[in-house]
Order: C-alpha cells, then sequence, then structure tokens
C-alpha cells in the first residue's frame, strides 16, 4: 500500500512539473503577443509575473516531493521519538504540531520570496517586515489554541468512540459552522473595519442584497489593502 501511494505522488508530482515547464514556456511566447483587454504594457508585466511565480511554484513542488519522501521514511519515525508521553491526546496533538511546524518551516523560505521578492518587484506587496512578524505572530496563537483543541478533541473522540468515524465528521461540520460565523472577529485582529459612508455605493450593495433576500447589520469596508495592493473586496452582512 505505502509503494503504491509513493507511486502515485511521484506521478502526480512530475506530471504537475512537466505542466508548469509548459506553461511556463507558453507564457514566455505568448506574453509578446499583442493583447485583447489590456495594454501591451501591462500584458507584458502579467506574462512576467506569471512567469516568475511558475518558476517559484516549480522549486517550491519539488522541495514538496523531497518532504515528502523525508516523511515516509525517516519523518515520522522520527517526530515519534520526540513525541514521548503518557497522555495518548497530548502525543497525538504535539505530534501533529511537530509536522506542521516542520512544514511550515520548510515552506517559510518561499513564502517570504514570493512576499518580499516577487511580489516587490512587481508593486503589490505593502507588507512591512513588522506587520508580516505581527501577523504571524497572532495567527500562530491562533491556531495553538484553536486548532490545539481542535486536534485533542479528535484525539479523544478517536480513542472513545468505535464509531470515531461519524462523530469525527459532525465535529469538524460543526468546527467549520462556527467558524465561518466567527470569521469577521477573528479578522478584526489582523484588519481594520470601518462602517462605510452614506451613499450610492452603499445604496446598490443594500439593495442587491434587498433582491436576494439577504440582511445585514452593517457594510464595511476591510483595510486589506494595506498588505496587498492588488484589487480586492470584503463585506459583512
Amino acid at each position: 500500500m505505502l509503494e503504491m501511494i509513493i507511486i502515485l505522488y511521484s506521478l502526480y508530482t512530475f506530471i504537475k512539473i512537466y505542466i508548469s515547464i509548459m506553461q511556463i514556456g507558453y507564457i514566455n511566447e505568448e506574453k509578446r503577443k499583442t493583447p485583447v483587454l489590456m495594454s501591451a504594457e501591462k500584458y507584458l508585466v502579467a506574462g512576467n509575473y506569471a512567469v516568475a511565480n511558475g518558476k517559484l511554484g516549480l522549486v517550491s513542488t519539488f522541495v514538496d516531493y523531497l518532504v515528502f519522501i523525508f516523511w515516509v521514511f525517516a519523518g515520522f519515525a522520527w517526530l515519534s521519538t520526540l513525541v514521548q508521553i503518557d497522555s495518548a491526546i497530548m502525543q497525538a496533538v504535539l505530534f501533529l504540531f511537530g509536522f506542521i511546524a516542520v512544514n511550515y518551516i520548510i515552506g517559510l523560505p518561499f513564502e517570504l520570496y514570493q512576499k518580499f521578492k516577487i511580489d516587490e518587484d512587481f508593486g503589490f506587496n505593502k507588507m512591512t517586515i513588522k506587520m508580516y512578524i505581527l501577523d504571524t505572530l497572532k495567527s500562530t496563537a491562533l491556531f495553538v489554541v484553536i486548532g490545539g483543541a481542535i486536534f485533542a478533541l479528535l484525539a479523544w473522540i478517536i480513542t472513545s468512540f468505535e464509531a470515531w468515524w461519524l462523530w469525527g465528521f459532525v465535529s469538524i461540520f460543526t468546527v467549520a459552522v462556527l467558524a465561518n460565523v466567527l470569521m469577521p472577529t477573528f479578522m478584526g485582529l489582523f484588519n481594520k473595519f470601518t462602517p462605510i459612508e452614506e451613499g450610492e455605493l452603499k445604496d446598490q450593495i443594500s439593495k442587491m442584497m434587498q433582491t436576494v433576500g439577504l440582511k445585514n447589520d452593517g457594510i464595511f469596508i476591510m483595510d486589506a489593502s494595506k498588505r496587498d495592493g492588488r484589487l480586492n473586496a470584503f463585506s459583512e452582512a
């Protein structure tokens, strides 16, 4: 079974790399042709941005494959030797945290290069190092607290119920619903929400929501542009 998983994942990875190489070559050929919907200058910039992301994605995909091989042949055994405690639930939680932490550290250089090199060069990134560190600390704290609670709950369900798959599904589904309800609250830790000013835009949004039968407690503007210069939109209903 393990050999089949390795073969299938290897095949998937090599196909993905092949498609990415072909796509990069295609974009390099097409980016200097006459565009239809934008100026030639913007079309070239868009092509260069896609090529830069594609090249980074190629390296990232290959590293992901090496990480996969590492976990399969040595990583899980190595990590299990580090997490040796009596509590089965805490052992499972720490094991998952360790697995996620290692993958995050390996992927961090790619994230930083994407944000502070590629996006910076093309004028998209507005995030400072200080803002990035604060966001990372906040998201990490949320993940440790909330993610740890969810991991512990699932570990307890698996060790306590014969039909653990059913109760696990119910628990995850409930968490997903609550996450969508509470998402604006969590986003308030990272962004500032300002009520939209009275005017034509607010009236049009309210009218559109009434047309489809939606009610709202307010329409807000989120300052997402302080991190990224690309077009974005967000509303709370």
